[in-house]
């Protein structure tokens, strides 16, 4: 079972925590062995990634603990090139990995845009990697799954690598060595293949077949299966990266051949030497030197190289022969005439043993399994490729089901053992299915900035929709409010997503034309509020039925010390103590006040507050009796007009 496309959340709806600390996400991709998790760490607030392992690969434990052991030790990685890992826990029975979350794309993206590379473009790719895995080498560790996937390019340029330790991981199990092979065939190194463990050796090569791929836009080795990519890597000599692209300098071709020798001793010699003729390369480029140099390929000993002879040895001194054995007494043999008693014995024994080896044979033949052919069934759907086998006593079993972008879904991809293999009756036949086109998972745009979404949007390999904007009171202006598909929707690479930015609260309306005649009303009692007759927007109980409650108590005699004075005084500043109940059915509402007198209209409050919470505010006012005006607005709508 796949774990759900949207973030896991309980039933309060609040977004699950793993491991005591990491929120949960929306899913934003799914490699070999992870599905990938946006989330972020509640003790730092920082947003992170979040591997999960696949259900497919839980239930192997001896790989999965050891997947969990590699990641530990990842975690004292600590280079510039290296995506950090944070942590690694085992969460439900799966192996959970949490490490930095980078923006941007994999080197792989990269080059099916724009490869082959510019020079120095691709050297300084190739260096900033080399020097992440000199870093990683002197920690002991091995990268084991080095190829452009696992290489991240920021928007800034930076160059990150990341799942260190999964080759060793992968090295634990041959049937997860066979899933790998489907993704990392072109860039596996040949001891690799043949089993042993990955190595700085083998990340060496790794990084040469990438190189190599930058460089003249294909991997070294191409073939119709990665098992035949395979077998190319253990046999067929490194094709001469000139061929392919004639620009690159012979010190440059030179470098890509000796990463790419079949045995690990006729490489570079460490990680650091190739770092160096790398370096050379980067600086000859920047400052105009000649790369007339190459680097030199030693020979393995015991195996001679292309164009070396082969001493011959010399010849060995004669043994001496050993003397002849002395002359052993003759045998007298029986008259002719006189039948021997042993061969009377050992006649009739021969003939039951033949007898018994005809019969065993017939039955071999009559109930072994036969011979059959693996036919060809790579482009036929399941269904039809499962006739076929069986028509030759074969029966298909399903290894694995992936993407493909251009083979249509339940049509086969590989087969193993391979087509035209000979194996007997009754074999169940592996094959690799297409998923088809791999779908893209909308991501979560709700209040996020709008050029953050629609970064989020072209990330995730959808294409940025219609947008508009609206007034809302409650999302900051600039922030999405809503979107269209809704985040964790599966959808076709290219779907458009629209959405909805907030322009902020709705500018103040109008104040209304006073159409009352110019009266001045009696001052209202201790408690304040409205006159007995003003009820627009309460109810007999005094709660509001648009969301707030608004109370103004008002004594238009007080003075500034408190006191009042026995005659009307002669100042026009007024005091009020605005208290306002906030109520409805919303957990969060906006309140706005607005005074208008002789100084103008203007907004004294203009915030947020929780349901049943009680805001109070003291305001003055300069006018005479009658011609202050103090209005209400909760959520946009005016909930109060009084003049006093």
């Amino acid at each position: 079972m796949l774990p759900d496309k949207s973030p896991e959340v309980h039933g309060t709806g609040v977004a699950r925590l793993l491991n005591g600390r990491y929120e949960l996400g929306e899913k934003v991709g799914e490699g070999t062995f992870f599905f990938v998790y946006r989330g972020r760490d509640t003790s730092t607030g920082r947003t992170v990634a979040i591997k999960m392992l696949s259900d497919e690969y839980a239930g192997d434990r001896e790989f999965a603990e050891r997947l969990r052991s590699e990641a530990i030790q990842a975690v004292k990685l600590d280079h510039p090139h290296i995506v950090p890992v944070y942590d690694a826990w085992s969460e439900d029975g799966r192996v959970a990995i949490a490490t930095e979350f980078v923006r941007g794309i994999n080197l792989k993206d990269r080059v099916r845009r724009v490869a082959p590379f510019p020079l120095a473009v691709a050297i300084d790719i190739a260096a900033a990697a080399c020097e992440a895995l000199e870093y990683a080498a002197s920690q002991g560790i091995a990268h084991g799954d080095l190829r452009p996937e696992n290489i991240l390019v920021t928007p800034e340029g930076q160059v990150k690598l990341a799942d260190f330790g999964i080759g060793a991981a992968v090295c634990a199990s041959s049937r997860l060595q066979m899933s790998a092979l489907l993704h990392s065939a072109h860039y596996l190194p040949p001891e690799v293949a043949q089993g042993k463990l990955p190595s700085a050796a083998s990340d060496v090569y790794s990084l040469g077949a990438i190189l190599f791929e930058m460089l003249s836009g294909q991997p070294p080795f191409q073939a119709d299966t990665p098992f035949a990519i395979a077998v190319k890597h253990l046999h067929d000599p490194p094709p001469a990266l000139r061929r392919f692209n004639p620009g690159v300098p012979k010190a440059v071709e030179g470098i890509v051949l000796k990463c790419l020798q079949k045995e690990p001793a006729s490489r570079y010699s460490s990680i650091d030497a190739l770092l160096t003729d790398l370096r050379s390369v980067r600086d000859a480029l920047r400052y105009g030197k000649p790369l007339s140099w190459s680097p030199t390929i030693e020979p393995t000993p015991g195996v001679p190289t292309r164009g070396q002879a082969t001493t011959p040895k010399a010849a060995a001194p004669p043994r001496p022969q050993p003397a002849p054995p002395p002359p052993r007494a003759e045998r007298v043999s029986p008259p002719p005439d006189e039948p021997s008693t042993r061969l009377l014995i050992v006649l009739p024994l021969m003939a039951l043993l033949l007898a018994g080896a005809v019969f065993a044979l017939f039955v071999w033949n009559t109930q072994s399994p036969k011979d059959a052919i693996i036919p060809s069934i790579r482009g036929m759907i399941r269904d039809q490729a499962a006739r076929v086998l069986t028509t030759r006593g074969l029966a298909l079993r399903v290894a694995k089901e992936t993407y493909d972008e251009k083979v249509p879904p339940g049509t086969v991809l590989l087969v193993n053992p391979p087509e035209g293999t000979q194996v007997k009756q009754g074999k169940a036949v592996e094959v690799w299915l297409s998923k088809g086109p791999e779908p893209a998972i909308v991501p979560s745009l709700l209040e996020v900035a709008e050029r953050d979404a629609r970064d989020r949007i072209r990330e995730a390999g959808l294409s940025v929709g219609p947008v508009r904007s609206q007034y809302d009171e409650t999302v900051p202006k600039g922030m999405v409010i809503t979107q269209d598909p809704p985040a964790g929707t599966e959808e076709r690479r290219k779907t458009p997503v629209s959405f909805v930015v907030s322009k902020g609260p709705e500018p103040l309306p109008p104040p209304e034309p006073d159409t009352q005649p110019e009266t001045i009303p009696p001052p209202p009692s201790s408690t304040g509020g409205a006159s007995p007759d003003d009820t627009s927007g309460t109810t007999t109980d005094g709660t509001s039925t648009e969301g707030g409650t608004l109370t103004v108590p008002l004594d238009s005699g007080t003075s500034t010390d408190g006191t009042v004075p026995d005659q009307q005084p002669v100042t026009k500043d007024r005091f009020f103590d605005v208290t306002t109940k906030i109520d409805g059915d919303k957990p969060w509402s906006r309140l706005r006040i607005i005074v208008s007198d002789d100084r103008g209209r203007r907004q004294v409050i203009n915030d947020m507050y929780r349901r049943g919470q009680t805001v109070k505010k003291a305001i003055k006012a300069v006018g005479d009796p009658g011609s202050v005006r103090i209005e209400a607005y909760v959520n946009g709508k005016l909930v109060k007009d009084e003049r006093h």
